[in-house]
């Protein structure tokens, strides 16, 4: 019987940030009680190269690093806590859980960056099956408008020439983002957390997966980039902690990145995984389904459509609270 892997979990660190290289891992190995008579040190660093490749070994390696840690244990999706609960502490309401505090993060620095960001709740669409709305609708919609100018006062426009140009031509003049967010991704969690976006995003411009954490394991780091590449999916990090979301305000009193950035006491570190391009064109007949499911996703045309009228790129809470 093959003892290694056993032995591997015995003597790895846990922490990516102590990897050991393999030439300090075999004599581990060895007082552990590994025989040369079971594997020779030849083979072993080579059985540590086959294995660190397979996700689900107990072994891993960072990303363009040499030393090796214990892979995080593949845990159950559907039964992940919370950010607070991971760490012993329950969080007190919807605001102070980590994934919510990222969504604000996230918008935040859409804000920052030029998009208009919608907060999409799947709970608030009609009743389905338990769990269905998970998969059809993003946490995220965000509008970025390509016919951008200001006006004589230096406030952001529409410019009325080109929009026009474009809507002779029949070119739509702004690129819709649709975004799945999670605090961290991990080998078990993986593939239902990227066909979860896959299924929820392929209506828009632009499928996006963004991740608060950063993703370390070499091997899932490979199987991201081959996923996203196949599927036309950008998978993004902004190298968080858990303890970085735990220490920052709730959700709700989370107003910008720079107000993020100021309590972190560093800028936001945004990581492109992979980058892929966007489509030219809506799926229309997915849109009329969602739209038919959720009111917000009647809202957002209508506010795009306030916008083209006015020639302002108004907000979606400014649409809101005035025209909505």
């Amino acid at each position: 019987m093959d003892r290694l892997p056993q032995l591997l979990e015995q003597v790895l660190p846990k922490s990516p940030d102590k990897a050991i290289k393999g030439t300090e891992l075999v004599p581990l190995l060895r007082n552990a009680g590994l025989r040369e008579d079971e594997w020779t040190d030849e083979s072993l660093r080579s059985r540590f190269s086959q294995l660190v490749r397979q996700e689900t070994s107990v072994i891993a390696k960072r990303v363009g690093q040499h030393g090796y840690y214990l892979r995080p244990e593949v845990s159950n999706p559907s039964e992940a806590p919370s950010t607070q609960e991971q760490e012993g502490d329950t969080p007190r309401t919807r605001d102070d859980q980590g994934e919510e505090k990222f969504r604000s993060i996230f918008m935040a620095w859409c804000e920052r960056e030029g998009e208009l960001p919608v907060h999409i709740e799947h709970t608030n669409a009609n009743r389905q099956t338990a769990g269905l709305n998970l998969w059809k609708f993003p946490d995220v919609v965000s509008l970025r408008w390509d016919v951008l100018n200001n006006d004589d006062r230096g406030r952001p426009i529409l410019d009325q020439a080109i929009l026009d140009v474009r809507k002779t031509l029949g070119e739509q003049p702004f690129r819709i983002s649709s975004t799945e967010l999670k605090v961290e991704l991990t080998a078990g969690t993986l593939r239902q957390v990227f066909f979860q976006c896959v299924s929820n995003s392929r209506w828009a411009h632009n499928a996006r997966l963004v991740v608060a954490t950063d993703i370390l394991d070499e091997a899932l780091a490979s199987e991201i980039q081959r996923l996203g590449a196949s599927y036309g999916v950008s998978v993004t990090t902004f190298s968080l902690t858990k303890e970085d979301l735990s220490r920052l305000p709730p959700a709700n009193k989370i107003q910008s990145a720079d107000q993020v950035e100021e309590k972190l006491g560093r800028k936001l570190s945004v990581t492109t995984v992979v980058s892929a391009a966007e489509k030219d064109f809506l799926d229309w007949e997915h849109i009329k389904d969602m739209q038919e499911q959720h009111d917000h996703f009647r809202k957002i045309f209508r506010w795009i459509a306030k916008s083209i009228a006015d020639y302002r790129p108004h907000s979606f809470d400014h649409w809101l609270e005035h025209y909505g």
